[in-house]
């Protein structure tokens, strides 16, 4: 049978990933319109009265701040390419104070020293339940 979840008397069905992963669909239309992000590019680029740095910055807060390389990727898809555009973008990424102050850390390469030496010595185990029958997944380190 297929698992539920109940919530305020109302009965969900929950849908699985292809990992065993719950999902529970919480918005009732899930399809994403592509429309609505062309009509905001073609909007913001062909607005006459925008110099090249507002418009760069119109679009880089219109799509949360996103890197100006998905952004140049985004007008290019929608055929609304501009040289000058791509790099006021480009220049705005490196000097938008949120992004400065909120952008991501590098990612450090992870070292550690082995967590066992011999065989057995550390053993992970978790128990789950796979179409009815319970498994027993050992992993030796």
């Amino acid at each position: 049978g297929t698992d539920k979840v109940f919530w305020k008397g109302q009965g969900f069905d929950l849908e699985t990933t292809s990992t065993g992963h719950y999902i529970l669909t919480l918005a009732k239309n899930t399809e994403s319109n592509p429309e609505v992000y062309l009509n905001s590019v073609t909007e913001c680029v062909k607005n006459p009265k925008l110099d090249l740095k507002k418009k760069a910055m119109k679009l880089h807060r219109r799509f949360a701040h996103a890197s100006s390389k998905r952004i140049i990727e985004l007008l290019r898809n929608a055929g609304k390419s501009d040289k000058e555009l791509e790099q006021e973008l480009e220049n705005l990424q490196n000097s938008c104070d949120f992004c400065l102050k909120h952008h991501r850390s590098s990612p450090r390469p992870t070292v550690c020293l082995p967590l066992a030496n011999e065989f057995n010595e550390l053993i992970a185990m978790d128990l789950k339940q796979i179409d009815g029958q319970w498994v027993l997944h050992c992993i030796d380190y």
